[in-house]
């Protein structure tokens, strides 16, 4: 990073939108044609009131004359499941051999194709399933623990989470980082330079393992989904789960380990070379 590139970042504030009586004006200047509902939520009425109460944790980057961008932070909780749905099918499959149709068994083959199982191994799955399976039915006297409901769902383990629930930058932003930065985009910079180092603070005062978000899907959706994942690592489909809030339906759950994260923005610290990956 040069002393040009990393003067204009330290230039740059970043703070909750309540920390500011200026940001309850600068905002209602904020402007994204391509996510028209987050221009809506930033508009708010209530917004500085909802940062201020503490539900909603509403950040803003700015330098002294406008955003350039605003993104919100919430706890969460990502789990594995107990049991996958690949798994139980395969599992399924096993169990009713040798009475499978002729799309059944291919079915089964291409699972242990898939996961380059030898028959061996396959028995051993089977068996690591089974054994999944049997920690999920109740036990004597103790159904309550292992009793699932409407409030409850058993899962395999939990693991805790950062999730970025808004993440949008400002079109009508007028500055000079495109001289300064003309291979780069400018969401990338303020998420590496700017949101990391808060991510790390939260990383340093509490257990927490993933940060995740859901894309929005639209006409743009594999763009989108490709920005997040080429740009700042989130993947879709990591293998684990969530919950997700009707806000977010039809979205792409896209998640990550904080650790890679925090070895992707090293490229972005001061003096810093890109890093090797492993």
């Amino acid at each position: 990073m040069t002393p040009d590139q990393e003067q204009w970042i330290e230039s740059l504030v970043c703070e909750r939108i309540s920390a500011d009586e200026q940001n309850d004006t600068l905002r209602l200047a904020f402007e994204n044609s391509k996510l028209e509902y987050l221009s809506d939520y930033i508009a708010r009425p209530d917004l500085m009131e909802l940062d201020l109460n503490g539900d909603q944790a509403i950040y803003v980057i700015k330098d002294d004359r406008q955003l350039l961008a605003f993104f919100t932070l919430q706890c969460g909780n990502v789990f594995a499941r107990v049991i996958k749905e690949e798994d139980k099918e395969f599992y399924d499959l096993f169990k009713a051999k040798p009475n499978l149709t002729k799309a059944q068994q291919e079915k089964l083959n291409n699972y242990q194709a898939l996961h380059d199982l030898s028959d061996l191994e396959m028995k051993r799955r089977i068996d690591e399933i089974e054994a999944k399976i049997e920690r999920l039915r109740p036990k004597k006297n103790d159904e309550a623990k292992y009793e699932t409901g409407e409030d409850v769902t058993l899962v395999s383990d939990t693991f805790p989470g950062i999730e970025i629930v808004y993440l949008c930058k400002n079109e009508s932003y007028q500055g000079n980082f495109a001289d300064l930065f003309p291979d780069t985009r400018l969401g990338v910079v303020l998420f590496m330079c700017k949101i990391v180092p808060i991510l790390k603070q939260i990383h340093g005062l509490i257990g927490c393992k993933f940060v995740y978000l859901f894309a929005a899907t639209n006409e743009r959706d594999e763009k989108l989904i490709a920005h997040y994942s080429d740009n700042f690592g989130f993947k879709p489909n990591p293998g684990y789960g969530v919950n997700k809030s009707l806000h977010a339906s039809g979205c792409v759950f896209m998640a990550q380990q904080l650790t890679d994260l925090f070895h992707r923005a090293k490229e972005f610290e001061p003096n810093s070379t890109p890093p090797i990956d492993d």
